[in-house]
């Protein structure tokens, strides 16, 4: 029996992820900004269309392959929404500094980790696993402290602008809005895998989409894409 409510989301996730995905990359492709969000939610759409076919629980296998790929899908998706918010506020000068490999080299550690766990079906209809919560919850440590990373740098960056610069303050505003409801997506994720209830897990489409609509409207609006260096 298909979990509908969770297809639900994960519809939303996919054709949110790509549509502003496109939308991004036909305003400016050739900004670096633009470049790595739509990576990010390429990687996310691609995360909800593997949990949709997932939903169907085909065979242990696949259940298998697509429980892992899920997990390195958002370790990696997270990774690069990051560095994309990052971009946006310090510029493409941020890029050159080390703390984009250090997100990367964890990001790498946390995916091979999950993908090293043992994962047991437990049922195929409904679709129930047993996954390895230390690698669960090492996950879920490592996107928040991202996460929060990120939401306090914007922070930082927020208080400094000046009052007159009323468009880059709503910008840089709507990317801590979008950066804020970003935390709600691993703890959706941590806490459904670990409740093993797929409509919790599911949620986290939901959380992404919206976040995602905030950047867009954020990079499709008004102000400048670049702040200062840092």
């Amino acid at each position: 029996m298909v979990n509908e409510l969770a297809v639900i989301g994960e519809i939303i996730g996919f054709l949110t992820a790509y549509t502003i995905a496109i939308i991004i990359l036909k305003r400016d492709s050739s900004y670096k900004g633009n470049q790595y969000f739509a990576v990010s939610f390429f990687i996310y759409g691609t995360y909800s269309l593997v949990m949709m076919v997932y939903e169907l629980g085909i065979t242990e296998l696949v259940v298998k392959i697509l429980a892992h790929s899920s997990l390195v899908l958002l370790s990696f998706g997270t990774a690069f929404f990051v560095i994309s918010m990052q971009i946006f506020i310090y510029s493409t000068t941020w890029l050159k500094f080390k703390t984009q490999k250090i997100i990367f080299i964890g990001s790498t550690l946390i995916a091979i980790l999950s993908t090293a766990m043992t994962i047991n079906v437990i049922s195929l209809d409904p679709v129930i696993t047993d996954k390895n919560y230390i690698a669960l919850i090492s996950m879920g440590i490592w996107q928040y402290t991202l996460l929060i990373y990120s939401l306090v740098r914007i922070s930082k960056v927020l208080k400094k602008i000046n009052p007159s610069q009323k468009g880059v303050k709503r910008k840089i505003r709507t990317l801590w809005i979008a950066q804020l409801i970003g935390l709600f997506a691993p703890t959706a994720s941590v806490v459904g895998n670990i409740m093993n209830n797929n409509t919790v897990v599911a949620t986290i489409h939901i959380f992404l989409s919206l976040a995602f609509i905030f950047v867009a409207i954020a990079i499709l609006g008004g102000g400048s894409d670049k702040k200062e260096e840092g």
